[in-house]
């Protein structure tokens, strides 16, 4: 069953792109499919150059949540000591 999801998944849109283009150049010509590709590989091109790299912001983000967090855990964890030698100043 979780195959036939898959499959099924993969194809659809698959299809759905080649009835499109066909279609489509049936109706307005070849020009028109390609135009319309062509300008959207330009467009994720100059995307990939010009947009900041999300991956590597998330990861620096989760790592440095990770290290407040254990930062704050050692804080609690040593309340009474910080608290006795004042060091809320």
């Amino acid at each position: 069953q979780v195959f036939s999801e898959v499959v099924s998944q993969s194809l659809k849109p698959t299809v759905d792109f080649i009835v499109y283009s066909v279609e489509l150049s049936r109706v307005q010509g070849l020009a028109t499919p390609l135009t319309l590709y062509a300008w959207f590989a330009a467009a994720s091109c100059l995307s990939s150059f010009t947009l900041p790299p999300f991956g590597e912001l998330a990861a620096t983000t989760q790592r440095l949540e990770g290290q407040f967090r254990s930062h704050h855990c050692d804080v609690i964890a040593n309340c009474e000591q910080i608290a006795f030698l004042h060091g809320e100043r």
